[in-house]
């Protein structure tokens, strides 16, 4: 349990930098002229899915990225794949380059292994949502996190989703086939019609396409419109003691 471990205390001032942070007027109207967000795709690649519905997993990855860049929107993205061990493949600030990012993401390889979403989480928190990683939360861009996985976890989602949760990190969940319903509820934010998209198979992922896209950008809008730009403080949480 992370209550008796040494928390990603990086990953944690960072959030609790950004919550302190004063975001000017001017910085606020930077934000607002074209829909900016920090986005990372956490990718359960354990050997349930196999190869030949991995290859839809990357198609559909390829396909939610090149349609949420368009205009003068200014998205970075991350992802992250997850089984027993998780494993980078880009950062935010990994690629300058759109075409870099959908060529990795076309080539990335397959892992296999189990289905520990819970460390998938942790592992994000201490890696990817950090200055260093790309993150630009504490300049106030809307930070936003995609889940994605076929079936159980064999260790905990609760604590590490209500720790992103609380920091107003926006979390989307997408199940495929024998995931959990009540599982996906503790990742994805409110309201849970437009966060938790739940599969009865692999194939169906290409038609959530664009209710995925829609959603994200109206997370973004209303996150923007919020005019505080900054995530909560998350200091006296005791699940972070």
């Amino acid at each position: 349990m992370w209550k008796h471990q040494h928390l990603p205390f990086a990953a944690i001032f960072c959030l609790l930098l950004a919550g302190c942070c004063h975001i000017t007027d001017a910085q606020a109207t930077d934000v607002k002229i074209g829909a900016a967000a920090d986005i990372i795709f956490l990718v359960d690649s354990s050997w349930s899915i196999g190869n030949e519905h991995f290859q839809l997993v990357r198609e559909f990855l390829y396909d939610v990225v090149k349609q949420l860049d368009v205009g003068e929107n200014d998205f970075r993205f991350g992802l992250v794949q997850f089984s027993g061990n998780p494993h980078t493949e880009f950062q935010l600030n990994s690629y300058d380059s759109m075409q870099d990012i959908l060529s990795h993401i076309s080539h990335m390889t397959y892992m296999g292994g189990g289905t520990k979403t819970g460390e998938g989480l942790e592992f994000l928190i201490q890696n990817h949502l950090t200055k260093v990683a790309g993150s630009r939360a504490s300049d106030g861009v809307p930070q936003i996190i995609i889940v994605l996985t076929d079936g159980r976890s064999q260790d905990d989602v609760v604590l590490p989703s209500s720790v992103l949760k609380s920091a107003d990190v926006n979390m989307f969940a997408i199940g495929i086939q024998d995931a959990e319903e009540r599982e996906l509820k503790e990742i994805a934010s409110e309201p849970l019609d437009t966060h938790l998209f739940n599969l009865e198979n692999f194939t169906a992922l290409h038609g959530i396409i664009g209710d995925l896209v829609a959603s994200v950008y109206a997370s973004v809008t209303l996150e923007m419109a919020a005019a505080n730009g900054a995530i909560k403080d998350i200091t006296g949480n005791p699940l972070l003691l």
